[in-house]
């Protein structure tokens, strides 16, 4: 039996911003390679604590121990060099430098100190462990949303940590890349290294970690083993209500199902919703427009939905506008739409709303935007 030494201790720890108590006298211990889970609603408390851990801001009350030693009051770097790192929601890359100079920046700047070629080869070796290293000269401005989070991975190992904080590390990843992510993580745990988990998918959640300490308005409401904790009523109550708090478990929503070994029905990969008209006749079909030349896209309902079609007993009109290309990048995208005027003889009742946009028509346009 392997025998775990407290690596992480946090007593008693509270936080308030002006009158709202982000986390309330909550305490956990994290042992040398154990992975523990935190889960909890939105607004939980759970990155602040991340933050907390690393001195991103400090504490009112409690105390913070790491391998024995308090480092709440110690700054960020401090408390990296002693071995903590740290991955956000968002990738935070030095996206003007390639894959490989980020990783230099923690090997070199990070808790061990060693040479250019040292270094160099270290981080190599952790871009071939996360499934980066064919990127290695690639600028991190490039990368697309599964590499950035691989990168961001990769940046915080890069730093030796003998515990790893990972923030949301799957979010905005469909379902293949989340497996992909999860084995790099399974490997890790395989190897020995301590980490603590925040994270709204359950299922990586789950297989990964050995305990989960769940929040709720900055309070833990419960705490142990996988399968005890997905049971416990508060849990239950925290993420569907009161009503539901009595509910027998096998009835959950399938992000609260347990998943390997936990003793539920096996449920098949997706989740299968009710039609919003359930127990009323189903609505007949409706014209509905379509993007030509976009392969993924979203069917939209027509803006007459409801109402009388206004062609009724002639040919559907032509869009009067497409899209033509979507260029996406994180935190920015560019679209390219095709504007397709009409001729005002050959629909008279849509000529008034045609005569305002063939005044200001082109053959193509542009529309960009940056996601704040």
């Amino acid at each position: 039996m392997r025998v775990y030494y407290q690596l992480l201790e946090l007593d008693n720890v509270t936080k308030s911003f002006g009158a709202v108590t982000a986390v309330d006298n909550v305490s956990c211990t994290v042992a040398e390679g154990e992975v523990l889970g935190i889960m909890g609603p939105n607004g939980a408390g759970k990155s602040t604590i991340l933050n907390l851990i690393m001195g991103v801001v400090p504490l009112n009350t409690g105390t913070i121990r790491f391998a024995g030693e308090r480092i709440n009051g110690l700054p960020v770097s401090a408390i990296c060099h002693r071995g903590i790192g740290r991955t956000y929601q968002i990738p935070q890359p030095f996206k003007h430098m390639t894959v490989l100079e980020n990783l230099l920046v923690g090997e070199l700047y990070g808790s061990h100190r060693q040479s250019m070629k040292t270094a160099r080869a270290r981080a190599l070796e952790i871009l071939e462990r996360v499934g980066l290293a064919e990127k290695a000269k690639t600028l991190a401005s490039s990368l697309g949303l599964l590499e950035l989070k691989r990168l961001e991975l990769a940046r915080a190992l890069s730093l030796r940590p003998r515990l790893l904080l990972l923030d949301e590390i799957a979010g905005g990843l469909v379902e293949s890349e989340v497996e992909t992510l999860k084995g790099i993580l399974a490997d890790l745990k395989r190897s020995g290294q301590a980490m603590v988990i925040i994270e709204h998918i359950l299922s990586l959640l789950f297989d990964l970690s050995d305990r989960i300490l769940v929040l709720d308005f900055g309070e833990r409401i419960a705490e142990g083993k996988p399968a005890d904790v997905i049971h416990d009523p508060a849990v239950i109550k925290a993420y569907l209500g009161t009503e539901r708090a009595d509910t027998n478990t096998s009835s959950l929503p399938l992000e609260l199902m347990p998943v390997e070994g936990l003793p539920a029905p096996e449920v098949s990969r997706g989740v299968s919703l009710p039609a919003p008209w359930e127990g009323r006749p189903a609505p007949s079909p409706q014209p509905s427009h379509t993007n030509p030349g976009v392969s993924r896209g979203v069917s939209l309902p027509a803006p007459w939905e409801g109402r009388p079609v206004p062609w009724e007993g002639r040919p559907a009109p032509s869009p009067l506008l497409s899209m033509l290309h979507v260029n996406a990048a994180y935190g920015e995208f560019q679209a390219l739409f095709a504007v397709h005027p009409r001729k005002r003889d050959h629909r008279p009742h849509w000529t008034q709303r045609c005569r305002e946009d063939d005044a200001n028509s082109r053959p193509h346009s542009t529309a960009s935007a940056h996601a704040g």
